[in-house]
């Protein structure tokens, strides 16, 4: 198995982040305060998932400490711990933790992290939108991120986070600044953005990347599980004919005939299937962007002497 991951995606409400990790982790078990928080995963994506409905995040601790090292599991996603983590902190309240339950948060989240690092399986999480503020107290701007109780606990997450995604709008992921409305809503990867934190360890993720976190980790050479036997092989060889220009309308046609009717898929998992294989294309075409930009760049310096 490849190296575990701790991915950290956020954003607005209602831009399709669960359903995102539906597509990427169908095998994975979901931790949600609520089965209808997780209802995409089922009415878009089309899974049967394993849901564990939880209050607060005492349960998910629980959890990842009994299979720290349980090599059935391929992923624990944890949607969305900004509800999560502000019941966590009502709850410890009530158990007379006071302020201390604040620290509770940063140390509980620290200790998931942490094994999560050293286990078989990736840890994902998605959390609600926290903007850029200047902290009242001391003067000292903060970057946007991932919405957590109090100051500390978002630093706590972020730093222990091998990819941290910001969803965003977006008129468009071509890199001449092309207007592509099929990929309206986006993952922002950019270092340079002083408002908002983002990054990724893996060293794939562009400013700009489709809404795919299963492709964007495949590129990165982390392979997912999926629930249907045939649907990489499908992917590849779909992926493969956009990207040597032979996919065409008939050709498309009758793949999806053959899904269809020949692997019995149902119409959501043949629009799952095509929109792996697009994003599986964008970034195989997009893969040397940074060696391009770099050659430009040291082209653009170039002086005669």
């Amino acid at each position: 198995m490849s190296e575990s991951q701790v991915a950290l995606v956020y954003g607005p409400a209602k831009k399709g982040k669960t359903t995102d990790l539906g597509f990427s982790f169908p095998t994975g078990i979901f931790f949600a305060p609520s089965h209808s928080s997780v209802m995409p995963l089922r009415k878009v994506v089309g899974i049967k998932p394993k849901i564990a409905v939880v209050k607060n995040l005492d349960p998910v601790v629980k959890f990842v400490k009994a299979h720290a090292n349980d090599e059935s599991i391929s992923a624990v996603v944890v949607d969305d711990i900004a509800l999560l983590g502000d019941e966590s902190i009502k709850t410890w309240k009530l158990e007379n933790a006071g302020w201390y339950a604040y620290q509770r948060i940063i140390e509980t989240i620290q200790e998931i992290c942490v094994i999560a690092r050293h286990s078989p399986w990736h840890l994902i999480i998605d959390s609600h939108e926290r903007p850029p503020v200047v902290d009242e107290a001391t003067g000292v701007f903060v970057q946007g991120g991932p919405t957590l109780p109090g100051k500390k606990a978002a630093p706590a997450i972020e730093k222990n986070a091998s990819m941290l995604l910001r969803v965003m709008t977006s008129d468009g992921i071509t890199d001449d600044g092309a207007s592509d409305p099929s990929w309206p809503i986006i993952y922002s990867c950019d270092p340079a953005d002083a408002q908002y934190i983002t990054g990724d360890r893996n060293g794939v993720a562009l400013p700009k990347n489709p809404m795919n976190l299963r492709e964007l980790l495949k590129a990165g050479g982390v392979d997912l599980p999926r629930t249907l036997e045939w649907q990489e092989e499908m992917v590849d060889k779909l992926s493969s004919l956009a990207l040597s220009g032979k996919l065409n309308e008939d050709t498309l046609t009758s793949a999806e005939t053959h899904m269809r009717h020949k692997l019995k898929a149902s119409e959501l998992d043949i629009t799952w299937t095509l929109r792996d294989a697009r994003a599986r294309a964008w970034f195989a075409s997009h893969s040397n962007a940074r060696l391009a930009n770099t050659r430009a760049s040291l082209l653009a310096a170039n002086v005669s002497v």
